[in-house]
């Protein structure tokens, strides 16, 4: 009787004791899966940012960040190459100091127009470190984050656009000579339809192009 009477306050001893020390050890435990939560967290946002920098440093396209007053942020090494300032120039510039299509004024309204939509595409132009223009075709996205950023990417788009000025003109040239030349001129496409009637084959015709062409 005794010995069960020892062994039975042993017990209550030790489930006492239990419940003493068990809060104490279910925080201990909450604590270290929440330090290995916070550990897993920061180890992710790592391999993140470093994932977001490598696509950054390999894209061909110019790209940078700015935040609600247009200061440049952060910015690739695409981005530095296509315009001819340096990285530290170019985080010490506001992006009215390159661009010379817009003026400040209407860059403003762009930023509030981004921020009501959230995104933009357009156009323009900016001045290169050695003065000459380049013409960049530019897709902006806005995110709330920090205040207010502007995720910016940038393609130069200059040659495409000497090309098309170049195609634009040839065009013209041609057609002053179609129209100017003392000689009937026609031309057929690949269905055999009659795309042009210069106007000395209507002279000679008397058949005007109006009624060719249609």
């Amino acid at each position: 009787a005794v010995e069960i009477m020892k062994a039975g306050a042993d017990d209550y001893v030790i489930k006492e004791h239990l419940k003493r020390v068990g809060p104490s050890i279910y925080k201990a435990i909450e604590k270290k899966k929440e330090e290995k939560d916070k550990r897993t967290a920061q180890e992710t946002l790592i391999k993140s940012e470093a994932k977001y920098k490598t696509v950054l440093a390999t894209t061909m396209d110019g790209f940078y960040i700015t935040n609600c007053e247009a200061k440049i942020i952060e910015v690739n090494n695409s981005f530095s190459k296509i315009i001819g300032y340096s990285r530290e120039e170019l985080l010490n510039m506001h992006v009215c100091d390159l661009d010379v299509k817009e003026t400040e004024s209407e860059i403003e309204r762009r930023i509030k127009k981004i921020i009501a939509t959230g995104f933009d595409r357009f156009e323009t132009q900016h001045k290169r470190k050695d003065g000459t223009i380049i013409d960049l075709e530019v897709s902006i996205s806005y995110s709330q984050d920090d205040g207010g950023m502007f995720f910016c990417f940038m393609r130069d788009i200059t040659e495409r656009k000497n090309s098309d000025q170049q195609l634009h003109e040839s065009l013209y040239y041609n057609e002053q000579i179609i129209s100017n030349a003392r000689v009937g001129i026609i031309v057929l496409n690949p269905e055999m339809k009659i795309v042009v009637w210069n106007p000395y084959m209507e002279e000679i015709t008397n058949v005007s192009s109006a009624f060719v062409l249609n």
